[in-house]
């Protein structure tokens, strides 16, 4: 049985990576699960797969992502664009290299609106059974986080 946990160096611990796609006011729409140690990178793009299944009205794939650094890849970008989606990446800084080719457009005033998605990943971690990962099996902790994802909606729907 797969548990979905990996050690990542950078924390010096063992835990699950949950990627989340959030809208303007911030409520969850998807979001995708992998081991600790797994770039985020491979998780954006089945994230925003994942978005695509479903029908909103018209609007069935999101036209901005908007993400930090970590994010920050060729790849990704051309994935984006062959999907017709803009992204919002700020580039990253590397000390002894520079990167080559023409630099990615990046808009800092929308840059901003990125504590939009921070304060869902608050809202996600506020919930003590998600922050902390008691469940051994995937499937369960999937099923957590698909229902926390569930109350952050009907609190906003409340509000």
């Amino acid at each position: 049985m797969p548990t979905g946990t990996g050690y990542s160096g950078k924390h010096h611990r063992t835990g699950t990576k949950l990627s989340s796609l959030t809208d303007k006011q911030g409520l969850p729409l998807a979001f995708q699960l992998a081991s600790g140690n797994r770039h985020d990178q491979y998780l954006a793009l089945p994230t925003v797969e994942s978005l695509a299944s479903f029908k909103f009205g018209r609007l069935n794939r999101p036209k901005r992502l908007l993400a930090d650094k970590g994010y920050d890849g060729r790849d990704l970008r051309r994935a984006l664009r062959a999907k017709r989606i803009r992204a919002n990446i700020p580039e990253r800084q590397f000390k002894k290299r520079r990167k080559r080719g023409r630099p990615p457009k990046y808009d800092k005033v929308l840059g901003k609106q990125r504590f939009v998605v921070e304060r869902t990943n608050a809202w996600l971690k506020s919930f003590r059974r998600i922050h902390f990962r008691y469940d051994r099996s995937l499937v369960s902790f999937k099923a957590f986080v698909l229902l926390s994802c569930v109350v952050i909606c009907l609190r906003r729907l409340v509000d």
